[in-house]
């Protein structure tokens, strides 16, 4: 039951996504080029671009963006943050990219710069929080933020590239660098592209990290300080682990916090996110604005647990309602605006609930990351088994797979047992709880795709 102190704000449909919600933190894009002799090309990028967005003319070797000393460079970041202090502005990542330390910069990030040797150079952050696209025109190169930049210049055909539809349709994303449009490509996350000479590189300013612990913070915020190995296993003792993990998300929900103004945070009263407000409406001295779906009381919702948490973590709760009109109705826009479509049947949900939270508040975290890293979803196949005190199989992994379950295989010996191979058939009820969500909820999605056939 819903708790009368919270608000419902119905999402009717309106006009479409992206046009009608002033924004408290405007987006910053950044485009260039390289070796493209094309005026017109180059002023439709920076139109489509947008007022704010930063450009690098790599031929004239200057930016749009506030002239300073040093190599013509444009960033598009945010909550960056490099030997324990917040990159400050361009100057501070023009000493980053000199000393070559992007690997040590923690944040969202895409970047371009030009060499003292005239090459142009590409970089993106190691999660892929920012998005950069690319295309080769003739020997030269333009970059952009978004895709829809690069098709506006002209310079690149607007034709499909099967083999990237053929994975779509496979996978509902597209993996790689590739893209639906032939010619385009985007860039990788922890990678840097270079293109020297009309030639084209592809490197790494990012890698994943050995098993060893990092270098305690140096931040003076709660860091993930080292722990003595356990003596059996000679891994990290599970007490350890989990003070590191709690070190590392307050450091990461405290990163993110705007200072001086009020945050937002979508909440489902699962652990992610549940987790996600508590910290923030611990670290946080500003109100802490907390944010729920409904789709109608005739469907499926988690309005009870969300509620719960909301309560006791004491934030200024609101719930989202969604009529599957609105759902319907800005279905078309909420994909046009994706420049990788993903089939994710929460795409328009999730769009409307930003449009909803950007008329309050510029900042608004999620959990949507850690619902396979903490094991939140039992149904899926990597998630262990051991992490739900299933405990061991009876048979070997092979007499598992034989008899044709899906199975889950160890990771890490040091904190799983090697023995916790268990068939999916043995989680009945998650099984039932996920599957009869999607019947109540599927009609929204069945009846947006017969709309649009």
């Amino acid at each position: 039951m819903v708790s009368p102190r919270h608000p419902v704000v119905q999402a009717a449909p309106g006009p479409p996504l992206g046009s009608d919600a002033a924004r408290h933190r405007p987006v910053a894009r950044i485009g260039g080029w390289l070796g493209i002799p094309d005026p017109d090309a180059t002023r439709a990028l920076g139109r489509e671009l947008g007022p704010r967005a930063q450009l690098l003319d790599g031929d004239g070797a200057r930016e749009t963006a506030a002239p300073t000393t040093g190599p013509a460079l444009v960033c598009d970041w945010d909550s960056c943050w490099v030997d324990g202090s917040p990159v400050r502005d361009l100057a501070h990542w023009r000493a980053i990219v000199a000393a070559g330390r992007l690997e040590a910069v923690h944040g969202a990030f895409a970047l371009a710069w030009l060499r003292a040797d005239g090459a142009l150079c590409l970089a993106r952050d190691a999660v892929g929080e920012r998005t950069l696209y690319y295309a080769r025109v003739g020997r030269g190169l333009c970059f952009a933020s978004t895709l829809r930049a690069l098709l506006a210049t002209g310079l690149v055909p607007r034709t499909l590239h099967l083999p990237a539809v053929a994975c779509y349709l496979t996978y509902a994303y597209v993996p790689g660098r590739e893209t639906l449009v032939e010619g385009v490509c985007e860039l990788l996350p922890g990678e840097v592209v270079e293109l020297q000479q009309g030639n084209l590189h592809h490197g790494r300013c990012w890698s994943l990290p050995g098993d060893g612990p990092p270098a305690p913070s140096r931040n003076g915020m709660p860091g993930p300080a080292a722990a003595p190995p356990d003596a059996v296993s000679g891994h990290e003792s599970e007490a350890a682990l989990r003070q590191r993990l709690r070190a590392h998300l307050e450091q990461a929900v405290a990163r993110r916090l705007p200072a001086g103004e009020p945050v937002g945070a979508t909440l489902s009263g699962g652990i992610d996110s549940s987790l996600v407000v508590a910290l923030a409406r611990r670290l946080h001295d500003k109100p802490v604005l907390t944010y729920s779906v409904s789709f109608g009381p005739q469907y499926a919702n988690e309005l009870p647990y969300s509620s719960l948490v909301a309560e006791h973590c004491a934030t200024e709760h609101r719930i989202v309602e969604l009529p599957p009109e609105a759902v319907v109705q800005h279905l078309d826009d909420a994909i046009g605006l994706l420049d990788q479509p993903i089939g994710d049947p929460l795409t328009v949900p999730n769009a409307l609930i930003f449009r909803e939270t950007a008329r309050s508040v510029g900042v608004v975290l999620n959990g949507e990351a850690a619902i396979p890293p903490l094991g939140a979803r039992r149904t899926c196949r990597w998630s262990s088994p051991s992490c739900w005190g299933m405990g061991p199989t009876r048979g070997p992994p092979s007499a598992t797979r034989a008899s044709g379950a899906t199975c889950a295989p160890t990771r890490s010996a040091s904190t799983i047992s090697p023995t916790c191979w268990r068939p999916r058939r043995a989680w009945p009820s998650a099984r039932r709880r996920w599957s009869g969500t999607w019947r109540r909820i599927w009609p929204i999605h069945g009846s947006a795709r017969s709309s649009t056939a």
